[in-house]
């Protein structure tokens, strides 16, 4: 520790008070004989009954996770022997709040008891519970202390910059995607550009959505109100992480506002968000004296995360029950029972220590947490083992917050202060004020100066003790809202002080207002009976869900054999690629469900946040994503390469564009001819059904030969008209639809032979300038040399369609049919049946038209 805190000392301030008897010696509890302040003893004595060694946490970390809650405390504690009388501990049965009257307390003790002893909605027991009736006995803190030694602080530094590289890394792939997807339009290489064009899409968004979140996580830390002023304008950012800066600034009231509007919003999908707010919120009323509100929120969320727990034993769970029973421990500590609180705690360290790979922030929240409590019971020398872990932690790791380090640096001057070391006390607590000195540690700050001002008093330092009393009330005083549990307990102990030191105006004024303020808040829990934000009907739906074992996946078992039977027909080798990718993506879905349904449960399940908010937009991913939130990242990572890898391995196997490759199967050249000409790529498609028809059989010669004739064009072209119309094909397919006319009137005028060409261009007029007269011209001077041509019946009867004969088109569209399928084909007479009737079922219509006229 610096000196600087001594020389700051010897200027500090006070503000104005009277100084009668500052310099005066307090007098020993047991020989105070005047009236005044034997009345005064009395009376605080029923209120103040914990009044110095309350506190709660709210600190802990503020990552993704829940379990990284950033939590703070309140006073801690242990009974000071010279001025303040022994506080009542855990076991006495006084557990309410130091503004419930004294004889609620062992009711209260009672019903809480009670209230441990019964099982949860979701058939879970308090720990405490079952430790009394001999069920489960917990592991002590030295046991949990010795487990953590595992986790080295270079492990726990390997993994936050693990974190930071895999960041950087991802950001570094974004933009170098970007770069090549630029350099790929300028290289005209439509290929590489659309594939490009197509990972952007994707890879953008969700770089942006994780660039957003980063960011407003790091303004939070070091402008928490600016990303506050953010998030109101905007309403962007993790809520439950804007409440803990609106905590962490003393605005209870804006994080309970922030919170009570995102439970309204969050829905199933956000599960485990909802819950950590939700559990937040409760605590927060707990401050704003809702205490019969808050127990009711607490018990529910842990109860929801309980049953999370209970269905999959996975590390997201455990660090979601980490949370709620931090909040059900914080909740105990406020309202006194600090034996409950401890061995929530332990249960919560335990918890941690189950972990395959905990944060660094939430070991050290943990054990502060721990450390704090037994500071609280005056077990200084345990307490001390634990926060000096945490301390040691907490400075090797850049990520831990200050105001974090700054609860820990005071809780270690309390617990040196119980042992005696007063001079290491102080230096600690003086390394936390310069900690907590800006905006985000308004929340400690009033705190510590309490703490300090205790020290000095123990010391007999009364003029700094009554100045850093002073400070602390001044801190408090910026609190929101003014009227709080916590500030009560200081204006009482400062009261008590007050009258010790025969301040008696001053003990009055400051009596009356922690007397004002304890009626206040009797008031606001009165007043706020029975109103509670009810839970949100889906996020128990879907945490009951859990417990239901899922479903075969029938419907994707059927979709893969059906892609698999398509492909076949497709031929393997030559199958068009997107025929390939529905068949992977089909079997990657059933992989996923099978394996979540069969397959050993995931410890490191990927936690629900933007990017699975944005995977489910994804069409495919959508059906997947309940699997994905239970896999793994490095689970998730292995999938995604091994999808993409046969997705490689197809495109590198598949036929080459523009080729006749030997060694296929008749089959395989038969679908291959039928694409080819789709691509209207005739030459090539000959080439492919002559290779068919050497070992096919007569069936399917036939089938070719039909084929050929009537899709294929009468007379062989060269390879420059091909190319040409191919060429008019491309640029229809980039909207260029004027040049692509004229191309294929171009095509049409110097190879007049060609047939496709003048079906293009008929088609064009029709859908230009509806002259259907000049397309049904140029068509039927194809249908002369060509009659045959299936292209140009279908585009007739489309003509005939325009001219408003549909007998005509009937008949065009039966030729095709015809010309395609055969004469003697049972579906081409079929259809020919049907035909007749319509054509019967018209002209009888038109009659009856006729005889009406």
């Amino acid at each position: 520790m610096t000196e600087d805190w001594r020389e700051r000392l010897k200027h500090l301030e006070y503000p104005a008070q009277n100084q009668k008897s500052a310099d005066a010696e307090p007098r020993p509890q047991g020989q105070t004989n005047q009236n005044d302040a034997q009345g005064n003893l009395r009376d605080a004595q029923g209120s103040i009954s914990d009044l110095h060694d309350n506190s709660e946490s709210l600190h802990q970390s503020s990552s993704d996770s829940p379990s990284h809650l950033n939590h703070s405390r309140t006073n801690p504690g242990e009974s000071r022997t010279d001025l303040i009388p022994p506080p009542q501990t855990a076991d006495t049965g006084s557990s309410s709040l130091s503004f419930k009257a004294s004889r609620r307390g062992a009711v209260e003790a009672k019903r809480q008891t009670k209230d441990q002893a019964r099982p949860t909605s979701t058939g879970s027991f308090d720990v405490a519970a079952l430790t009394e009736r001999g069920q489960q006995k917990p592991p002590t803190s030295e046991e949990l202390l010795k487990e953590l030694e595992r986790f080295t602080i270079a492990k726990l530094l390997a993994a936050h910059r693990k974190q930071k590289l895999l960041a950087l890394a991802a950001v570094a792939g974004v933009v170098l995607l970007i770069i090549v997807t630029i350099a790929s339009n300028s290289m005209n290489s439509p290929e590489l550009t659309k594939w490009c064009n197509r990972a952007c899409m994707l890879a953008v968004p969700l770089s942006l959505v994780y660039g957003l979140k980063e960011g407003i996580r790091w303004l939070m830390k070091v402008q928490p109100l600016t990303a506050q002023k953010l998030n109101s304008l905007l309403g962007w950012g993790d809520p439950r992480e804007i409440a803990i800066s609106y905590i962490d600034t003393a605005d209870f009231v804006s994080a309970e506002k922030v919170l009570e509007k995102a439970c309204k919003k969050m829905s199933a999908k956000q599960a485990k968000q909802y819950i950590s707010a939700y559990g937040l919120l409760g605590l927060i009323h707990a401050y704003t004296g809702r205490t019969d509100a808050a127990d009711t929120i607490i018990r529910q969320a842990q109860e929801l995360s309980e049953s999370n727990y209970k269905a999959r034993q996975t590390d997201s769970n455990a660090v979601l029950l980490q949370m709620s029973l931090n909040y059900r421990g914080e909740f105990h500590q406020l309202m006194g029972q600090y034996e409950s609180a401890h061995r929530i705690y332990l249960r919560t360290l335990q918890l941690i220590c189950t972990e395959l790979n905990p944060d660094g922030e939430a070991i050290v929240s943990a054990l502060a947490n721990l450390g704090h409590v037994k500071n609280l019971m005056g077990q200084h020398a345990e307490a001390l083992t634990l926060l000096v872990r945490a301390h040691e932690i907490g400075q090797e790791l850049p990520h831990v917050r200050e105001t974090m380090k700054a609860f820990v640096s005071s809780n270690l001057g309390t617990a040196y202060r119980g042992i005696g070391k007063l001079d290491e006390s102080e230096g600690f607590f003086h390394g936390a004020i310069a900690l907590a000195e800006g905006p985000l540690g308004q929340r400690e700050l009033g705190r510590i100066y309490y703490d300090l001002a205790r020290l000095y008093v123990t010391g007999a330092q009364h003029d700094l003790g009554l100045g850093f009393y002073q400070k602390s009330t001044a801190a408090y005083d910026t609190w929101k809202p003014l009227v709080n549990p916590e500030y009560l307990r200081v204006l009482q102990d400062y009261a008590y002080y007050l009258r010790s030191i025969e301040h008696n105006d001053d003990a009055d004024l400051a009596k009356k207002k922690a007397q004002q303020m304890q009626q206040n808040l009797r008031d606001i829990n009165n007043m706020n009976q029975g109103v509670v934000q009810k839970i949100n009907a889906s996020i128990v739906e879907s945490v009951q869900a859990v417990h239901k074992p899922s479903r075969f996946p029938i419907f994707w078992t059927l979709f893969f054999m059906w892609e698999c039977y398509s492909l076949w027909l497709s031929g393997l080798r030559v199958a068009p690629y997107r025929e390939w990718a529905l068949l992977i993506t089909a079997g990657a879905v059933l992989a996923l469900k099978l394996k979540t349904k069969y397959g050993p449960p995931s410890r490191n399940e990927l936690s629900q946040g933007a990017s699975m908010a944005l995977l489910s937009m994804v069409p495919f991913a959508r059906s997947a994503l309940p699997e994905l939130s239970q896999m793994s990242k490095t689970g998730i990572a292995t999938f995604v390469v091994l999808v993409v890898g046969a997705f490689g391995i197809v495109k590198a196997l598949s036929v080459p564009p523009n080729t006749v490759p030997s060694g296929l199967l008749s089959v395989e050249y038969e679908r291959l001819a039928d694409r080819l000409i789709d691509e209207e790529n005739y030459n090539l498609a000959a080439k492919a059904f002559d290779k068919a028809v050497v070992d096919a059989s007569n069936k399917t010669k036939n089938s070719i030969e039909r084929t050929k004739t009537c899709r294929m064009p009468l007379k062989a072209q060269p390879d420059a008209a091909i190319q040409m119309n191919m060429d008019a094909l491309k640029l229809r397919q980039d909207k260029e639809n004027d040049l692509a006319f004229q191309k294929w009137n171009e095509c049409m005028t110097k190879y007049p032979d060609f047939e496709q060409p003048a079906v293009h261009v008929a088609e064009e007029l029709l859908k230009k300038s509806k002259d259907a007269k000049a397309a049904e011209e140029i068509l039927n001077r194809v249908l002369a040399k060509n009659p045959n041509y299936y292209d140009a019946l279908n585009e007739m009867a489309s003509v005939k369609v325009a001219e408003h004969d549909s007998t005509a088109s009937m008949q065009y569209t039966m030729k095709a049919f015809k010309a395609l399928a055969g004469e003697d084909d049972n579906s081409t007479q079929l259809m020919e049946g049907a035909f007749t009737k319509l054509e019967k079922a018209e002209k009888e219509l038109k009659a009856r038209k006729a005889t009406q006229r």
